[in-house]
């Protein structure tokens, strides 16, 4: 969904930003398949690496065979899960954020190895999507049935005055120059918040209000750069360029790895020296 024009590769369904990512995997385009491969990377100094499914795995569960399809093809999900607008305070983003922490917590206790590249996925989609400018801009509206999605036919519960248009709204736009114009420029680096690590793993009781406050206040931070209300304004420029590829982008890449790192320690408390964090 965000990070990447909502044309991506699944399920005979051509997304851009897939179809680039298999072909030229080290390019630093702004897709949910960069970020997850980078994420990966982050965590390489780490042993909890070496549990971790290879970023084409995870992969598989982008676009049309993940949190996307649930929403456009499913209707399993609603975008308003994959938004939070800091202003208002409204949209679901990051209570969805929770329970796909929980899920992946759950997937790595449990038998079922092959449920974690999923939910793997699925935390980054989120966790991506309300990092995303375009995501914490709209308001909540009633359901509404069979709105045009581009191509498809959906179920909305996300209202955006900008972003109301047939075919490429300013959503789509933002995201399509996020695609194409990061192609070839080097992103900065991500790095694990190990202070949160740290002040997370000794909690007991308020574990997830606590992913969630800090999540929330990565959204503020990102939101007072003004990258999409200046991008309506004035288009892409190149402020807007170097606020997502300096900032947005790695922050997020940042936070996705984290929040894996701390689902895989949560789930594998039990041979938890298996999983020491490294020093930067």
């Amino acid at each position: 969904m965000v990070i990447s024009s909502k044309l991506c590769y699944n399920n005979n369904i051509m997304y851009p930003g897939k179809v680039l990512q298999k072909l030229f995997p080290n390019l630093a385009i702004g897709t949910h398949c960069t970020i997850n491969r980078l994420a990966r990377t982050t965590l390489r100094l780490t042993r909890i690496s070496k549990r971790i499914p290879h970023w084409k795995i995870i992969n598989e569960y982008e676009g049309m065979n993940g949190m996307d399809g649930l929403w456009i093809m499913k209707e399993q999900q609603l975008p308003s899960h994959s938004a939070y607008n800091p202003v208002t305070k409204q949209g679901h983003g990051l209570t969805e954020m929770q329970e796909q922490y929980q899920q992946l917590v759950t997937a790595w206790k449990g038998e079922a190895v092959s449920e974690v590249p999923k939910r793997l996925a699925y935390l980054s989609h989120i966790i991506a999507d309300v990092c995303t400018p375009p995501h914490q801009h709209g308001k909540l509206t009633p359901i509404r049935k069979q709105r045009w999605y581009g191509f498809f036919h959906t179920t909305d519960d996300w209202s955006d005055r900008d972003t109301e248009s047939l075919l490429f709204d300013n959503h789509n736009l933002f995201e399509l120059n996020l695609l194409i114009r990061l192609m070839f420029k080097p992103l900065a680096k991500a790095t694990l918040y190990t202070n949160f690590i740290k002040e997370y793993l000794v909690l007991k009781n308020t574990r997830s209000e606590t992913l969630k406050r800090f999540l929330l206040q990565e959204i503020k931070t990102i939101h007072g750069l003004r990258v999409y209300q200046d991008y309506l304004r004035f288009g892409w420029n190149q402020r807007i360029e170097q606020a997502m590829r300096l900032v947005v982008l790695p922050k997020t890449i940042s936070l996705v790895a984290t929040y894996w790192y701390l689902a895989a320690r949560e789930g594998k408390r039990s041979r938890r020296a298996y999983f020491p964090l490294a020093s930067h």
